[in-house]
This record gives structure tokens, sequence and C-alpha cells, in this order.
């Protein structure tokens, strides 16, 4: 296997590291009160579902996709 390969399945088996990641975040996220939160943190916790799940979705058929490579 050449050196340009390895390194490209090293950079897909990272992607697909992070959407797993991500998926998980997205998944586990659940409502807090404001005024617990920093306010950087605001903007993710107001997500409605649906926009989580489309969110969610999403990072699942790319997670799909790198498993069929």
């Amino acid at each position: 296997m050449k050196l340009k390969d390895l390194l490209a399945n090293r950079e897909k088996l990272a992607q697909y590291d992070e959407l797993k990641v991500w998926k998980e975040n997205f998944s586990n996220m659940v409502e807090v009160p404001i005024t617990v939160v920093p306010r950087r943190c605001i903007v993710g916790l107001q997500l409605p579902d649906h926009i989580k799940q489309t969110i969610i979705s999403a990072l699942e058929a790319e997670i799909a996709k790198l498993d069929e490579e």
C-alpha cells in the first residue's frame, strides 16, 4: 500500500471518529435552563428536537457512507 493511500485512510478514520462523537453529542443533548450554562453554549441548547434529529440523520448518513468505503 502506498503512503498516499495510508494517509488518505487515516484521514477517513479521523473523520469517521469525529462524526461518531458529534452524533453522540447531539443524541445526548438535553434541555438545560439557560441560567445554568455559559453564554457560548446557549445556541446548541436551544435547538428544537426536529432540528437535532435532522443533524443526527445527516451525521448517520455520512457515517454510513464512510462505513461502505
